[in-house]
Order: structure tokens, then C-alpha cells, then sequence
């Protein structure tokens, strides 16, 4: 997917405007409208009940540091930012696919950099829960280093973001944060004028990580997720304990399916936009229809996922009392219809 610069004298030079006015002809803004104001929605949902799910966790940590309650402070903690990151694009959305807030060179590179540590982690942060709630059950007398665990996501967060830095820097000189309306955000695009050696080998080992990022952790967690079922009847000596440990299984399987469910139409895109740059020029046949291209990044990569982080704290208020408990001695009427 390879753009070629062009400066415009209204906006910077990595803002790529052209095919603006041509989708305004044959596009209603209704559009626009709704999948912006589908992300102020969420964007309150997920910030004010992470926030408060957030609290109950961190008051739960203090009474016992178990391994999935730490996993959920960080999970939380993500999704509250996830929500949050998304207003950039809803003022986009709302000004006719102008870039408004992205039309600062740094801001957008910027913004770029955090959106994919946010998608990266979240997706890291479910494989974790899925996986050490599997490994529970399937070998219940197993020990799980806690320390090395939660260690692992610092030291992952911390190589996504050098590796993305390494690559917009000024010596690599391959990729760039660039805004385009039919995206509504920005991005990192391949500069079409690196020619040089070293440049491409950095370009190839950048997407190969990329492609490990987004497509391992969701993979495990699937696999995870598949194996919930046929493990849970069998986890726990007694009743009682194999009671409580089906229900917190359940509900790491539904929060897992939760996750899959919502973040399948970015597998999905993702799977199309690579099949087309192996075989078409983009957009292609692919991306070349109307809706297609221009509303299927806004929607798979940022209203499901600001969609997901919004659900989760309603899930777990679902299904853990706690949270309900703790949201009453807040909002008094409000935990009596919850």
C-alpha cells in the first residue's frame, strides 16, 4: 500500500486530500455522522465504566495480587485509553474527513505511534488472561509466575514502540505517519522513494513484526478460547471450588469472545488489504467499491475496537457482584437496576 506524496498548499505534505471532493459528490455525510456519533457513545461507555471497573480492581489487588486481577487493571487501563484516543477521528468524521487535529505533522505521527500500541497491547493483554486461565485448567497443579507474566507486557509495549520510532526516523527514512480521508486517521505508510538496501531490509522486518503482532496473540487466544469448553467440567476437587472456577472461566471465555467477535472485522480487513497488495494495486477490486473504501478502516479498525473496550466493563459487571457492590456505594439508584 504505497501512496505517492503530494504537498497541498492548504494542508502539510502527509496529508493526502485529493479524492476528497470526488467521495463528497457521490457519499452522503449521514454516514460520517453516524459512525461518529456511534464513537462519542462508546467513547463515554468506555471511559466512565472502565474508570469504575478500574477502581473496583485496584481495591480488589490490594486484598489479594492475584494474576488475572492484575491482568484486568491493565486491561481496563487500556481500554479507558482506547476510548479516549478515538476523539481525534470523531472530529475528523464530524468536519467532512478534514483532518483537523491530524493536519500537525507531529501529532499525527504521534497518535499513530500510541493508536497501534493501544491496538497491540489490548490484543497481547486478552492472549495473557485467555492463556493463563487455560493453562489453569488444563494443568491445575501448574505454577504460573506471576512476575514474569505482567514483566512480559512493559517489555513488549516498550519493542513496539522503538520499533515503530526506528522506522519513521530520519536515517531509516521508510515509512511515514500519513492522514488520508478515506482512513479518517493516521497511519504508517511505505515512503515510495526509499530505495536504499538497508531501508528495505528495516521495511520487511517492520511488517514481518507487524504481522506476528496482530495476527499471534488473537491466534493463541483463539485457540485458548476453543479449549475452554472441553476443559471446564474438569478443573476443581470439589463442588463448590469447581463451581467458582467455571464461573471466572466463563467468564474469561466470554470476555475472550467478546474480544474475537469485535476485532474480526480488523482480522478481516487486514487478510483483504494483504491479499490486494500481493495481487492488485490498492485499492483494487477489493477496496475499490464505494463503502468499502471509505468506511471500512473508520469501522474495523476504530469503532469495533472503541466498541469492545465499551462492552467490557458492562461484561464484567455482568458477571462479577463485586463490581456491582462497588458501583453501589457510588451510584446508589443506578446499582439497584444493574
Amino acid at each position: 500500500l504505497v501512496l505517492v506524496m503530494v504537498s497541498s498548499d492548504e494542508f502539510n505534505s502527509h496529508v493526502f486530500m485529493e479524492e476528497l471532493e470526488e467521495w463528497k459528490q457521490k457519499s452522503s455525510p449521514v454516514w460520517n455522522y453516524l459512525i461518529g456519533t456511534l464513537l462519542i457513545l462508546c467513547t463515554v461507555v468506555a471511559v466512565s465504566a472502565n474508570a469504575l471497573t478500574l477502581r473496583y480492581f485496584i481495591r480488589r489487588s490490594q486484598r489479594s495480587s492475584d494474576l488475572p486481577t492484575l491482568l484486568y487493571i491493565l486491561i481496563c487501563s487500556v481500554d479507558m485509553c482506547t476510548g479516549a484516543a478515538n476523539f481525534p477521528v470523531t472530529v475528523a468524521l464530524f468536519s467532512d474527513r478534514y483532518p483537523v487535529l491530524f493536519d500537525s505533522a507531529l501529532f499525527c505521527r504521534g497518535w499513530a505511534v500510541f493508536f497501534q500500541f493501544l491496538l497491540k497491547s489490548s490484543m497481547f493483554l486478552v492472549m495473557l488472561l485467555s492463556l493463563s486461565r487455560c493453562i489453569r485448567i488444563t494443568l491445575p497443579f501448574s505454577n504460573i509466575n506471576k512476575n514474569a507474566v505482567l514483566l512480559s507486557f512493559p517489555i513488549y509495549g516498550f519493542l513496539v514502540i522503538c520499533q515503530k520510532i526506528v522506522v519513521i526516523s530520519h536515517d531509516a527514512a521508510i515509512a511515514q505517519a500519513v492522514y488520508s480521508p478515506d482512513a479518517a486517521y493516521c497511519y504508517f505508510q511505505m515512503v515510495s522513494e526509499s530505495t536504499v538496501t538497508y531501508s528495505k531490509i528495516l521495511y520487511i522486518v517492520d511488517t514481518s513484526l507487524d504481522t506476528i503482532q496482530v495476527g499471534i496473540p488473537p491466534l493463541i487466544t483463539f485457540v485458548s478460547f476453543v479449549l475452554f469448553p472441553a476443559k471446564l467440567g474438569s478443573y476443581g476437587s470439589s463442588e463448590s471450588l469447581r463451581n467458582e472456577n467455571k464461573r471466572a472461566a466463563v467468564t474469561v471465555a466470554m470476555f475472550t469472545g467478546l474480544f474475537l467477535l469485535c476485532n474480526f472485522p480488523l482480522f478481516l480487513n487486514s487478510t483483504l488489504e494483504q491479499i490486494t497488495a500481493i495481487r492488485f494495486r490498492y485499492p483494487g477490486p477489493i477496496f475499490s467499491p464505494l463503502y468499502m473504501y471509505w468506511y471500512s478502516w473508520p469501522v474495523s479498525k476504530v469503532l469495533s475496537t472503541v466498541i469492545n473496550a465499551a462492552l467490557n466493563p458492562l461484561l464484567y459487571c455482568c458477571r462479577m457482584s463485586g463490581i456491582k457492590e462497588s458501583i453501589s456505594t457510588i451510584f446508589p439508584r443506578l446499582s439497584s437496576t444493574v
